[in-house]
């Protein structure tokens, strides 16, 4: 009796040291039920995981990444114990795959097509083309490509510039405002027991884009403030994102680390001496030189005339006089003006006054000197009263 007894309490002592799942999986053996459980489960978190509006991105290539076994158990503990919002999220992520634009090393129809897109989409800066065309040869053939950084002038063409590189590399892009992130949940993510917490940039980016490898815009990094209230700073998170650890970045709000060693990362800035060192010395720089008079014309009537008509819808009832585009370039050069922002500015002013025209008379209008004269009148007006007099 004894001898019971004591085996009895050596049992439960064991027992008691037991997890949950072990003991059920003691009292309910067999591989048919675990297996029947998982297909279960995964019947009822499909419902949960939020797809993109226009269905899931069409690989490209090869699929060259995998999730590996150790953050497989964080992932299942994730969507088994979190709240809705939670496995939202992580189930969302965990299925995006991520895949390289070729299946090797590029060729000259790979280069064509890039060269095609970049005509497409810019106007001049060849210089720039060509330093980003070997980006994009390196990513094809390797999957990766070291960080950029584009410097110059506020207008220059740097964020254009980032947006069509992920065209040339067939991935979509995922637009970050640096100073914004800063002050938010920064790269990495709140807490999820944190009130209205959620995943960071990267990992937002990924789900927002459905891809496993977007192009990771970050923008005017060069504003970003050394340290905010959160206690953050966001250059310093860039250096993880830069290096080889960014292949297990961690995310504070999913519980476990993501892969964002394949997504290209793409920076800008202004003055590139409130960049710091650390992160110059990971990026390559790249320079934008000032516009020309000839690109700004160029830019103006390849891109600035027609989106603003087409957002107004006033392609066949608006047309700008001969020579008007040349003046109004003209001017504004003369003045030092080198940003394109300017000179959009003036052409929205002038189109948007146009179509005003057209609604209240019925007919086409002609953008003549007239309308010219009287938006510069306008920006040299609010120009002097913004610097005093």
């Amino acid at each position: 009796m004894e001898k019971e007894d004591a085996r009895k309490k050596e049992v439960l002592r064991m027992l008691g040291k037991l997890s949950l799942r072990q003991l059920l999986d003691l009292l309910i053996p067999g591989e048919e039920d675990d297996e029947i459980e998982e297909e279960e489960f995964e019947e009822q978190i499909r419902p949960l995981r939020p797809l993109p509006k226009n269905g899931p991105k069409k690989p490209g290539g090869r699929k060259i990444y995998e999730m590996p076994p150790m953050v497989e158990e964080q992932y299942r503990q994730a969507l088994r114990s979190g709240s809705d919002h939670l496995r939202k999220w992580v189930a969302t992520i965990r299925d995006l795959p991520q895949w390289t634009t070729e299946t090797g090393p590029a060729d000259g129809a790979f280069i064509a097509r890039c060269r095609s897109v970049w005509e497409r989409e810019i106007c001049g800066l060849d210089q720039v083309f060509d330093k980003l065309l070997l980006h994009a040869v390196e990513h094809a053939c390797t999957g990766m490509t070291r960080p950029i950084l584009l410097t110059g002038i506020p207008g220059c063409g740097k964020t254009k510039a980032a947006r069509t590189f992920a065209l040339m590399l067939s991935l979509p892009c995922h637009y970050i405002n640096a100073p914004r992130a800063s002050r938010g949940r920064g790269l990495g993510g709140e807490p999820n027991s944190v009130v209205c917490s959620g995943p960071g940039a990267v990992a937002e980016g990924m789900c927002l884009t459905h891809c496993g490898n977007p192009e990771l815009l970050f923008d005017e990094v060069d504003k970003i403030p050394e340290r905010t209230s959160m206690g953050g700073d966001l250059q310093n998170d860039l250096l993880d994102l830069t290096d080889e650890s960014a292949s297990s970045f961690s995310d504070h709000f999913l519980g476990f680390p993501v892969n964002a060693l394949y997504c290209p990362k793409v920076l800008t800035a202004n003055d590139p001496d409130f960049v710091s060192q650390p992160l110059l010395d990971r990026c390559d720089v790249i320079g934008f030189p000032a516009c020309d008079r000839d690109q700004i014309s160029q830019i103006l009537r390849r891109h600035t005339i027609p989106e603003t008509m087409a957002r107004f819808g006033c392609d066949s009832t608006v047309s700008f006089a001969p020579g008007v585009v040349d003046q109004l370039t003209d001017r504004l050069y003369r003045q030092g003006v080198r940003s394109v922002r300017p000179y959009q500015t003036l052409i929205e002013d002038m189109v948007s006054a146009g179509y005003l025209s057209h609604v209240k008379g019925g007919g086409a209008v002609t953008l003549t000197q007239r309308e010219l004269e009287g938006s510069l009148q306008c920006r040299d007006r609010l120009t002097r009263s913004a610097i005093g007099f």
